[in-house]
C-alpha cells in the first residue's frame, strides 16, 4: 500500500537502496546516478508530493 501523495518507483535487483531526491526534483533528475546503481542493486525511488509524478494536490 502506497501513502496518498507519494509516488514510487522500483528497478533493479539485489539488495536496496532508497532514494529520496532533493528539493523540486523529480526521479528522472537522479538517472545519472540510479542508472548505474541499478546494474549492481535494487533502486526505490520516491518522488513526494509536488516533485515529478505527484502534482500538488489541493486541500479543503
Amino acid at each position: 500500500m502506497r501513502p496518498k501523495g507519494i509516488y514510487i518507483e522500483s528497478f533493479g535487483e539485489d539488495e536496496p537502496i532508497v532514494v529520496l531526491v532533493g528539493k523540486l526534483m523529480p526521479i528522472a533528475a537522479m538517472a545519472q546516478v540510479t542508472g548505474p546503481l541499478s546494474r549492481r542493486r535494487q533502486i526505490i525511488a520516491i518522488d513526494l508530493e509536488g516533485h515529478g509524478h505527484r502534482a500538488l494536490q489541493t486541500r479543503p
